[in-house]
């Protein structure tokens, strides 16, 4: 049998820095996409509040413009953050097993937020094996953009990067580029389905 989801879940973290032992997560952000349409039914975001002692590169808050300030301000204890993110998710979905994850670069992030949910004793509620990772599915489809960035690819397509860096912007940004490339893989397996002299009539032609 088949599995073919209902919905797809677009996760994005930023974080105090790259060593995950000893920089903290400070943003999480989590945008539902309809599998059908691939468009948002809705979307969730907080910041975590950091808890002493609190390690961070210079660069990472310039990058993502989150300050240590802003988090204290505006942040919420950690458990309440990934509680937040489970009871947003039930309550618009009956059953996560219906749920399939995308990501950019499932070896930073998908690990980061796995632990963190098992943590509070959330054991993998959904497909949380990053199931697709649009790096991967650039790999794939022979797209360069200019190096493996969320901001190349959305330069390839010509999606906005407004608000690059942050942890919503950044999930809506590799939904649209999911979006993408999952059209560029269907277009893939419709020629696949086509008749052997049908596939070299279009290739001699130049068409898809």
């Amino acid at each position: 049998m088949i599995y073919v989801p209902k919905f797809y879940l677009v996760m994005d973290i930023e974080t105090l820095g790259l060593d995950p032992r000893i920089h903290q997560i400070s943003e999480v952000a989590g945008v539902l996409l309809d599998a059908d349409s691939k468009q948002e039914i809705s979307y969730y975001q907080s910041y975590i509040t950091p808890v002493a002692p609190v390690f961070f590169e210079k660069s990472a808050l310039a990058k993502t413009g989150i300050s240590i300030e802003k988090l204290y301000a505006e942040g919420k204890p950690s458990k309440c953050v990934w509680a937040g993110l489970m009871k947003w998710l039930n309550g618009e979905v009956n059953d996560t097993f219906n749920i399939q994850t995308v990501c950019m670069n499932k070896v930073f992030d998908m690990p980061r937020i796995i632990n963190e949910l098992a943590t509070y004793g959330y054991e993998q509620p959904w497909n949380f094996s990053g199931k697709w990772d649009i790096m991967d599915m650039a790999r794939d489809y022979g797209i360069d953009s200019d190096g493996y960035s969320l901001e190349n690819f959305c330069d390839y397509f010509g999606i906005s990067t407004i608000g690059a860096h942050g942890a919503l912007p950044d999930a809506r940004m590799t939904a649209e580029c999911f979006r993408r490339f999952e059209a560029i893989r269907q277009r893939v397996i419709d020629v696949m389905q086509l008749p052997p002299m049908q596939r070299y009539l279009n290739n001699v032609r130049g068409l898809p």
